[in-house]
């Protein structure tokens, strides 16, 4: 059985786009605290393969219940006993991740990369790096996921939601469309919508953002943003129902 760690957040994309004005995407980590030592699994001591196996298996319960300390000493055990095992360098550095220590998350996801290139893999490593600040690593990673695997929805959202806060609109465009095919999502209709906003093709922004508004009626910058794509459009009763409906939700919009 898989016992990868995978991670499948996609930050909201609302926080972003209001007004256009974008800040870099951080990813925001829990550090552990590791005042109170956990007991240790006398399978920390374990030497066969099977051995491996069950170490993993109970780091991931570990994992699930925030205790990346433990989480990580038994993979790296685990990894001590299998070298070759991919799975358990991931897991180590999804651990390390959790614990802000991105520096040493990257190397771990290397060390998974270069037993198996997996697109999950790829993609953690493109959080790392991301906690690092470190944009065009980011970006080369995220390109690899999707590169091995072409649906590979969360690596086209981040991807896109990377190009947006660089105000890159045309390059963020077709990643984006191509996530808004894979799956309904409002915030992905909306940023979508804003990159047509912002390319001047408005038809395309009515289209998307009104498939926003459907989607999550409560959206109040997917209204504001409407009417914004109406109003260039020259459509002035609608554009203003947008915004009336924008303000009914979010009064701070006036």
């Amino acid at each position: 059985m898989n016992y990868n760690i995978m991670r499948a957040v996609i930050f909201s994309a609302s926080q972003y786009l209001r007004q256009i004005s974008l800040t870099g995407i951080g990813f925001t980590a829990i550090v552990l605290a590791t005042t109170l030592m956990p007991p240790i699994s006398p399978l920390l001591h374990a030497e066969g393969r099977s051995d491996a196996e069950q170490l993993n298996r109970e780091g991931v319960d570990f994992f699930q219940s925030s205790n990346y300390y433990m989480a990580f000493r038994l993979f790296a055990r685990a990894a001590e006993l299998q070298p070759a095992n991919a799975e358990y360098h991931n897991n180590m550095g999804m651990c390390l991740l959790q614990m802000n220590r991105n520096v040493e998350a990257a190397q771990k996801f290397r060390e998974a990369i270069a037993r198996n290139e997996l697109a999950l893999y790829y993609f953690n490593l493109s959080l790392a790096y991301e906690g690092l600040g470190e944009l065009e690593p980011t970006v080369a990673a995220l390109k690899k996921a999707i590169q091995l695997e072409p649906r590979h929805y969360e690596a086209h959202v981040r991807l896109g939601l990377l190009y947006m806060s660089q105000r890159d609109y045309t390059a963020a465009e077709p990643v984006l469309s191509k996530a808004a095919e894979m799956r309904d999502d409002p915030d992905v209709e909306y940023n979508l919508g804003v990159a047509y906003l912002q390319l001047n093709r408005s038809e395309k922004a009515v289209a998307h953002l009104k498939n926003a508004t459907r989607m999550r009626p409560t959206f109040a910058a997917a209204h504001y943003n409407l009417g914004v794509a109406l109003q260039q459009l020259n459509r002035l009763p609608e554009a203003q129902g947008s915004y009336t409906q924008c303000v009914q939700l979010n009064p701070g919009y006036t």
